[in-house]
């Protein structure tokens, strides 16, 4: 216990060195690392701080091997597992990210949900979307649905992973609704793309009309509009709703052209940015979530 308490108070002054060849100088006198200790000196606890240490200094191939031998001698020991769920997860081994912080989860009397989140988001980057989703799932169950929004978009990176579009949708306008500023304007434009993915045009047209009244002087709502009236050939509204956009922002080209005159008689679609036409702008993804690393806080060294 001695040697912990000494290697303990190095690590507290961050002095992770000193504390890694302290543990390593008194295994060498112990005995080889994993060589069976008749005297209990190379003891789970010894394994696990020799872990902790290589993991604060970044040295993560190490650290997954001592945390290894940790397990081997207890595997019940709860830091140590997640200490090699980080490792794991920083080595990009994410399925075995995804089971130790599964097994943390299941081991804790207290039931901690970040740990459960944590194996969710590790399948998710592991492009495991429906383990992923299945353990969402049981996060909502167990947190009553009530989960910060860091973790709800994830939750959507799951749901949309899975083809699940229709189900990620209330969560979408949870996030869309619950989050302030740029970041309330990015799930506003996700959510209209997916109405208008899912054809749902008159959810879609509702929010757009809402989206250009709350924000008169945001072009971007009013092209949301032209690309919507024109889908169903309402070119009077479509004109007009281009016009306003046109004051708020420079029409492209493509926009300017006598084209909407033409659009008027029936004879052509007006066009969007970049020479694209506005139902193709309609069905193209706009900020959609993808499934990546996660969003938010990692895991974190315990």
């Amino acid at each position: 216990r001695a040697i912990l308490a000494k290697a303990g108070k190095l690590m507290n002054d961050k002095e992770y060195a000193q504390a890694i060849a302290l543990l390593e100088e008194f295994q060498a006198g112990a005995g080889k690392v994993g060589e069976a200790d008749a005297k209990g000196c190379l003891h789970a606890e010894v394994h696990a701080a020799l872990g902790g240490c290589y993991l604060l200094e970044n040295k993560f191939k190490q650290a997954a091997r001592a945390l290894e031998l940790a397990l081997q001698q207890d595997p019940r020991h709860l830091s140590a597992r997640l200490n090699l769920a980080k490792a794991a997860y920083e080595l990009g081994d994410y399925p075995k990210a995804a089971e130790c912080f599964m097994k943390a989860y299941e081991l804790a009397p207290d039931k901690n949900q970040e740990h459960l989140y944590f194996a969710a988001v590790a399948n998710l980057v592991a492009r495991e979307n429906k383990k992923s989703l299945a353990l969402f799932e049981r996060l909502l169950a167990v947190s009553g649905g009530k989960i910060p929004p860091e973790w709800r978009e994830n939750l959507v990176h799951a749901l949309l992973g899975a083809g699940e579009t229709t189900a990620a949708l209330p969560h979408i306008l949870a996030l869309a609704e619950e989050y302030r500023g740029d970041k309330r304007t990015q799930w506003r434009e996700i959510l209209l793309h997916q109405y208008l993915q899912l054809d749902m045009h008159d959810k879609a047209l509702a929010l757009a009309e809402r989206l250009s009244a709350e924000n008169p002087t945001e072009a971007k709502w009013w092209r949301a509009l032209v690309s919507i009236h024109l889908q169903h050939n309402r070119y009077q509204p479509a004109l007009t709703a281009l016009l306003i956009a046109g004051y708020l922002q420079p029409l492209s080209e493509q926009e300017r052209r006598p084209a909407a005159g033409r659009a008027g008689k029936g004879r052509a679609p007006l066009r969007g940015p970049a020479g694209k036409g506005w139902h193709a702008a309609a069905r193209e993804p706009s900020n959609c979530p993808a499934a990546a690393r996660p969003i938010g806080t990692g895991p974190r060294r315990f």
